[in-house]
């Protein structure tokens, strides 16, 4: 998926508007839509800023961003296990109110 489309899906999900999540993040828009459309890839900093507005470890939208279709050596029964798991984290976290 990519780090950008990991984040515009978060975003998505969350319903949550760039400029919301930017000024949240403290950066601003046009780098966050840099960001979305892979044009930039955040620093770890960055990436825990954004992480904390949705409730989330930056390691979470890491994981959102691995590309599972491009990869041929990901078909181990653990790793799609793990990756249920992970999914319905991140699903409790950022639906928590």
């Amino acid at each position: 998926m990519g780090l950008g489309l990991a984040l515009k899906e978060i975003r998505s999900r969350t319903k949550r508007k760039q400029n919301e999540v930017a000024k949240e993040a403290g950066i601003s828009v046009s780098y966050l839509c840099m960001l979305e459309a892979g044009s930039r890839e955040p620093t770890i900093s960055v990436l825990n800023k954004i992480a904390k507005v949705y409730g989330l470890p930056w390691q979470a939208l890491v994981w959102l961003s691995f590309d599972k279709k491009a990869s041929k050596k990901i078909n181990c029964q653990s790793f799609f296990k793990a990756e249920m798991v992970v999914n319905d984290f991140i699903n409790e976290l950022i639906h928590q109110d």
